[in-house]
């Protein structure tokens, strides 16, 4: 599977769990976690919850959701297994024809991100992530989050708790991210800052200070005039324009509405959406513009690259605030994948420091 099916196939899951009727019960999410660091028969799992003592936590909090009924637990199982957060494991085989189930990919995911950083009854958050790396190696969540920066090696070699937590809250991070751009196609994409282009003013398009509008006229129109041109904004602060010669682009705001028109050369192309807050006196102001569902199809791997970057840096700076004992350092020291992210992060600092410091001279 190729980055770009990978995201779009993110994505698709992603916005599925936000479909009505497609939900799990806080039951259904216990049973899921059972699937962690083992492969289970339906059966299996109904022998363990039994084995409990009648009087422990586990039994009674299991009873008390009538959780320890086999019909039951077959029958919050299939769901699972229909909903594709698990999937039969054809690698092991029982006698007795027992099917055997594991994590999809799916059921990953919704592990990381809609439980709790601490999930198990008896596991924290380092055994989980270390077993399911373990148990499973080649999920793409790995493969696009963390091999990238990560040798597959490294993980299973460091020893401190907070550094393994890190790679966990990263990972957590990630696929929040993920989930978050899923919706740009329903919310629109921010592309400016309504306030950022004084009215009676006009400037240079190519030295506004946010890149944003440019970028998004550039790749939506391929409109490779706009370095040449100037912006300006109408006196009653009701159109934005951007022009050269005889071309334009103008953005016209609709009296009492939250809609904008974006027309080039005088023709409707484009509606955005656009954001309206209150100022201290309860008036009402257009804060931003954001593209709208048909302007969106694109963005979306662009911007998750974005942000996994952003992420990647900040696990880096994140790993290096904690005392590290000489076993990891041996071992990220020799991970070729790590001392090159490093040194990317360290190049970035640098350059914006210096930047600051020459800025305040």
């Amino acid at each position: 599977m190729t980055h770009i099916q990978s995201y779009e196939k993110l994505f698709s899951e992603f916005k599925e769990w936000n479909n009505s009727g497609w939900q799990i019960s806080q039951v259904e999410e216990k049973l899921l976690q059972l699937y962690i660091g083992q492969f289970y028969s339906v059966y299996q799992i109904w022998t363990y919850l039994r084995s409990a003592h009648p009087t422990s936590h586990k039994y009674m909090y299991w009873r008390k959701l009538n959780s320890t009924d086999y019909k039951n637990i077959l029958r919050r199982i299939q769901k699972l297994e229909r909903l594709e957060l698990i999937e039969e494991c054809r690698s092991v085989t029982s006698k007795h024809g027992a099917k055997y189930y594991k994590l999809s990919e799916k059921g990953l995911f919704y592990i990381i991100t809609k439980i709790p950083s601490f999930i198990g009854e008896y596991l924290n958050a380092t055994q989980v992530f270390k077993l399911l790396q373990i148990n499973y190696p080649e999920a793409f969540i790995f493969q696009l989050f963390l091999y990238p920066y990560l040798d597959v090696r490294t993980i299973g070699k460091i020893y401190g708790t907070p550094h393994v937590n890190s790679f966990w809250r990263y990972l957590r991070t990630c696929c929040q991210a993920v989930h978050d751009l899923t919706y740009l196609k329903e919310t629109g994409e921010q592309i400016l800052i309504w306030a950022d282009v004084k009215p009676k003013e006009t400037y240079k398009f190519k030295e506004f200070k946010d890149k944003r509008l440019g970028e998004f006229l550039k790749k939506r129109f391929n409109l490779n005039w706009l370095d040449q041109a100037d912006i300006t904004k109408s006196e009653n602060n009701s159109t934005l324009k951007i022009f050269y010669k005889n071309r334009s682009v103008t953005i016209e705001l609709i009296d009492n509405s939250d809609i904008a028109l974006l027309k080039i050369n005088r023709k409707e192309k484009l509606k955005l959406n656009v954001t309206i807050f209150k100022d201290e006196q309860n008036k009402p102001y257009v804060f931003d513009l954001c593209s709208t569902a048909e302007s969106n199809e694109n963005t979306q791997r662009i911007n998750i690259e974005g942000r996994l970057k952003m992420h990647g840096f900040k696990l880096v700076l994140e790993l290096l605030s904690y005392p590290l004992i000489q076993n990891d350092v041996n071992v990220l020291s020799q991970d070729k994948k790590f001392i090159r992210l490093l040194n990317q992060v360290k190049q970035e600092f640098n350059d914006r420091c210096n930047l600051i410091n020459k800025t305040g001279l």
